[in-house]
């Protein structure tokens, strides 16, 4: 499939897209192992779909670029084979209709590959794409908690403004009661379910499951757009793949204090 590709001089200004990917694939496994060492603005799941789509290209091939349309998205796949046993794959996931900045992606993919064998390398990953690539964050969520299916409050973050939603209006532990008394029809579906909605009169609760947690963003708007949608599953999902034996009812120790680092990702995407 073809695609247009504007090549432009590259410049200070950060690229804005909506979101990048590294991961490593050994050619060792049969079932060519994949590894994700970063992502921002695309989900895990995401990722790993566009990578097995393309695995044969990239493994025939060993080094090149693929460019195509997946789902809704465009997408740009560099890919290098700095040794015999695996590929380093770089993808750019932006809007279908736009056109993708060849020249300006290429550097920095260059620069991405480079930083693999290196001493603190996901410092400088994380640090190259900060710097040069823009993901844009959706405003409009009041608050976000994550609550474990046994109800510790793993995780919350309120809007310092919404200073009633802090004292009066949701008191956290009432919060978690109220919560819990949806947790049967939640779980009751399995590991993973559909959205859904608590109308709180002029607030909603958009509520999904991941595993041992309840994710609960509350936000003012009736409607919600696609990308708070896909930011709600990303969120998720990194929690889970970081704190997924942690957080198991078994093995939960009641310290929280690892939760506090998710904040960082959580501003990736939400402005709160």
């Amino acid at each position: 499939m073809s695609m247009k590709i504007l090549i432009k001089k590259s410049n200070s200004i950060p690229i804005e897209i909506l979101g990048v990917g590294m991961v490593r694939i050994s050619r060792l496994s049969l079932e060519k192992k994949i590894d994700i060492i970063y992502q921002k603005g695309v989900g895990i799941k995401l990722l790993q779909k566009i990578i097995k789509k393309n695995m044969e290209k990239i493994i025939k091939k060993r080094e090149g670029i693929l460019i195509d349309l997946f789902y809704n998205f465009s997408i740009y796949i560099h890919y290098f084979n700095n040794n015999p046993d695996e590929n380093i794959a770089i993808i750019y996931l932006d809007k279908k209709e736009k056109i993708l900045n060849y020249s300006e992606l290429f550097q920095i993919s260059q620069k991405l590959n480079q930083c693999t064998d290196i001493e603190d390398s996901l410092f400088k990953i994380k640090d190259i794409c900060n710097k040069e690539i823009k993901i844009p964050r959706y405003k409009g969520l009041s608050a976000l908690f994550i609550i474990g299916s046994s109800g510790h409050l793993f995780f919350s973050k309120i809007n310092k403004n919404k200073t009633k939603l802090i004292q009066h209006e949701i008191p956290i532990s009432g919060f978690i009661s109220a919560l819990l008394s949806f947790s049967k029809e939640i779980i009751s579906h399995g590991p993973e379910t559909k959205l859904k909605q608590i109308n709180l009169g002029n607030q909603n609760f958009y509520l999904n499951l991941r595993n041992n947690a309840i994710f609960a963003y509350l936000v003012e708007k009736q409607r919600i757009p696609e990308t708070f949608k896909r930011y709600m599953h990303i969120v998720s999902d990194e929690f889970i793949y970081r704190f997924k034996e942690r957080i198991n009812p078994e093995k939960f120790n009641g310290e929280l204090t690892p939760f506090r680092k998710f904040e960082s990702v959580v501003d990736q995407y939400f402005i709160i």
